[in-house]
């Protein structure tokens, strides 16, 4: 940046007695144009073409980028749209997109500006803003783009780039190289230049120093410069398309031929439908299944407050519960085995968790819940007995016993001893310990009634309701 600013006074300097002759710059970016104009400007601060900062304000140029822009009299200022001055009248346009302006006296309210062809005209601050972003579209006018400075022409011009020529093409560097009418100037960054070049070297490669890095870096931009992006033509277009046809026709077959193996295999079309399903059913299983976990869980909690049951378990476990929920499901086909089995194993790891949180102690060195000395070790849930307890579940409901799929271990009394699996369970409105029992009829007697046989020989005869 420096080097350029420099370059850019000696040549003016050279020819400061020609009032005609013209020196202009231009960067790849619009940062680096505002890096290399802050140090022209003071360049001509030490020259006296410039004077005291009277304002800061905050400007952005096109791609929204802000930055604090500090104007005085004498500054050069680039316009990013069109720019009217204040007042009325015909002839009010000062700029459009791209037109440099100077500086001739900075108030509070705007800018007093000068055009090359002597037009001037005060435009306030809010003439710079942006109609979406409201942001003040203002910069340097001293450095422009490669793309700004395409339609101009100047007896030298500088070609300045601070960060490297890894963003300039050949018609960049066309552009860029092409300003002038009697010597044209390119200044680079070796230390921008030298990183790209380590980049392509081996890692084990010596560092190249001296000469040998001046003329690597040089064949670097030369690299940089000889870079032409092949623009899409319309044969190009068409060419695409043919080969984007092509391969819509290849997938289509491919699709075709493993259909047709699946056919052969007796094995359904497609499983995306019933994936569809099973993944419906998960998510509608999911919230039920942690509501009736976290309702167990603040029984639970609310009767070891109360004392009530200081060692007693919950009566139902959750994975009991799952197993209640999922086996009609798979047994009447309306949920895959896999699904079920994922939500038993699940549900099964959530007891766990919870027997483990009540009965291991936090270890800080650890950072996790170990066994207490002497108290109970909860192992893992086993896949395999879970998968047979599915099973059973899955059987039981077929042979036509619903009441059979509370698993023996999951229903405990009081006491903490298993119930078994052929006593009669619980009603929902029975005091706790209290069995519903069906009523004892001798054997061959009927019960006086409508005339139907409710002999005692019944095997599914049900147990009367008892009220509260």
């Amino acid at each position: 940046m420096r080097r350029a600013a420099a370059l850019w006074g000696e040549r003016v300097a050279a020819h400061a007695g020609d009032p005609r002759y013209s020196v202009t710059v231009s960067a790849p970016t619009n940062q680096d144009a505002l890096a290399v104009s802050r140090a022209i400007r003071e360049v001509r601060r030490a020259a006296g073409a410039l004077g005291p900062d009277r304002v800061t304000i905050e400007a952005s140029d096109a791609t929204g980028a802000s930055y604090p822009l500090l104007l005085a009299e004498g500054d050069r200022v680039r316009l990013f749209q069109r720019t009217s001055r204040a007042g009325a009248g015909r002839d009010t346009m000062m700029g459009e997109n791209g037109s440099v302006l100077t500086v001739k006296e900075v108030q509070e309210g705007g800018l007093v500006l000068a055009t090359r062809d002597g037009k001037e005209g005060f435009v306030p601050w809010h003439g710079f803003r942006d109609r979406r972003s409201g942001q003040i579209r203002l910069s340097y006018g001293d450095v422009l783009t490669i793309n700004t400075a395409q339609g101009i022409t100047s007896d030298e011009h500088i070609l300045a780039m601070p960060a490297g020529s890894r963003g300039v093409t050949l018609y960049a560097a066309h552009v860029g190289a092409s300003r002038h009418r009697v010597a044209s100037h390119i200044v680079g960054s070796l230390g921008a230049e030298a990183r790209e070049v380590e980049d392509r070297r081996p890692v084990n490669a010596p560092k190249l120093t001296g000469q040998a890095a001046l003329d690597a870096a040089w064949a670097n931009v030369e690299r940089n410069f000889g870079r032409a992006p092949v623009k899409d033509s319309a044969l190009a277009l068409l060419r695409r398309f043919q080969e984007l046809s092509q391969k819509a026709r290849n997938t289509f077959q491919e699709g075709m031929r493993r259909r047709q193996i699946r056919q052969k295999a007796a094995l359904p079309e497609t499983r995306l439908v019933r994936q569809a399903q099973e993944n419906r059913q998960a998510q509608s299983l999911a919230p039920v299944l942690q509501q009736m976990s976290l309702n167990l869980e603040v029984q639970n909690r609310t009767a070891e407050r109360l004392g009530a049951a200081p060692t007693s378990r919950a009566a139902i476990s959750l994975e009991a519960v799952t197993l209640r929920l999922v086996a009609p499901q798979v047994a009447e086909g309306r949920m895959s085995y896999g699904a079920a089995l994922d939500e038993v194993i699940l549900s099964a790891v959530d007891d766990r968790r919870v027997r483990v949180l009540r009965g291991y102690a936090w270890n800080p060195v650890h950072q996790m819940h170990l066994p207490k000395p002497g108290g109970p070790v909860h192992a893992e849930p086993s896949p395999d007995s879970l998968m047979q307890k599915l099973d059973r579940a899955i059987a039981s409901y077929d042979a036509g016993r619903p009441a059979a799929l509370w698993a023996p271990m999951a229903l405990r009394s009081r006491q903490g001893h298993p119930v078994p699996a052929d006593q009669p369970r619980q009603s929902p409105g029975e005091p706790i310990g209290i069995r519903a029992q069906a009523p004892k009829t001798p054997a061959g007697r009927k019960v006086k009634g409508d005339g139907a046989d409710h002999s005692a020989k019944t095997p599914r005869s049900r147990a009367p309701r008892r009220r509260r």
